[in-house]
């Protein structure tokens, strides 16, 4: 999903909370916004980074000035840039650690901000690309069959960062 996919999702789910009396400040839901797409901020990283094709062209285009031809390219093959160095498995683990461990109201907005954006970005990469191989980089899976069962821990964590999330802003469960 592009960013400001990413950004009409979290304004909408930032306001549907916000009614429920899930969100109660406007703090809140600006670093739920905010959450839903400062990861996006790795794939400009990740060019920067990585080295070889594309991301040896991205960069040269960026250097020469040419961003609308650099945007458009980020736009129609944002699926090839592989090994983002946020959209993994490693960093979602890391974010709902935090989100557990973290005793802020606007920290953990953020935090659940950025795992609903990843959830999103994995259900997608099921949908369009058939796997989740770009998640599971940092662990070298021998096989790429199923993912079901990475898709269902990640549905996991996503309900169990929201009840964390929830329950510490005093949302009762019963």
């Amino acid at each position: 999903m592009m960013t400001p996919h990413h950004l009409l999702l979290g304004l909408m789910l930032g306001l549907v909370f916000m009614n429920l009396g899930l969100i109660k400040a406007l703090g809140q839901f600006l670093a739920f916004v905010l959450g839903s797409v400062v990861i996006d901020i790795d794939h400009f990283l990740t060019v920067m980074v990585r080295r070889g094709e594309p991301y040896s062209r991205l960069r040269s285009m960026l250097k020469s000035g040419r961003l609308r031809e650099f945007l458009s390219f980020m736009k129609k093959q944002h699926k090839t840039l592989t090994k983002l160095l946020l959209h993994n498995y490693v960093i979602y683990l890391i974010l709902f650690a935090a989100c557990v461990l973290v005793r802020s109201s606007i920290a953990e907005m953020l935090l659940l901000g950025i795992i609903v954006h990843c959830f999103v970005d994995q259900v997608e990469d099921v949908l369009t690309l058939g796997h989740l191989r770009n998640w599971l980089w940092p662990f070298r899976p021998r096989s790429s069959s199923s993912y079901a069962w990475v898709l269902g821990a990640s549905t996991l964590i996503l309900i169990l960062s929201f009840l964390t999330v929830f329950r510490a802003i005093g949302w009762s469960f019963y």
